[in-house]
């Protein structure tokens, strides 16, 4: 989705000035030969709560084999997304664990997967941008011993 923003403009002379989560209020006066005017724009831009759009799909591979799980997501402004496993947030730039982040989606490869570590654990895609309720999809990851495919 797009940023959406409607503007409208009025000469006026104003006394308040209310803004909500949603809107920007910006005044100024111009001044010409007849009268003073102060002026008042007012973007209203419409957000949009996370939604996931490409869940990450149940996973099944090798011990010691590499893994990537995909996620995509949209919302306005455009969500963060980022990947929990265990319950606990994904520390990129640990050994086995890398994500790849890219408009509004990321990647997350496990290299090389330990079924010691790994086995029967979801891996959950969240998607936030702070308007209601952080959105997330989970996939299973499913290990098996190496050589038997």
């Amino acid at each position: 989705m797009q940023d959406i923003c409607t503007e409208s403009v009025s000469p006026t002379r104003v006394t308040a000035n209310v803004v909500d989560k949603s809107s920007i209020v910006v005044r100024w006066r111009q001044t010409g030969t007849i009268s003073l005017f102060t002026y008042i724009l007012i973007y209203r831009c419409v957000t949009d709560a996370p939604k996931v759009t490409v869940a990450p799909r149940d996973q099944r591979v090798a011990d010691n084999g590499i893994v990537s799980f995909f996620c995509k997501a949209s919302g306005n402004p455009a969500p963060e997304v980022y990947w929990r496993k265990g319950g606990r947030r994904v520390a990129t730039g640990r050994q086995r664990y890398s994500t790849l982040n890219m408009p509004h989606g990321s990647v997350l490869r496990i290299e090389p997967v330990k079924a010691s570590r790994d086995d029967d654990n979801a891996v959950e895609c969240v998607a936030d941008n702070g308007i209601g309720e952080a959105a997330t999809a989970s996939a299973q990851l499913n290990i098996y011993p190496e050589g038997q495919g």
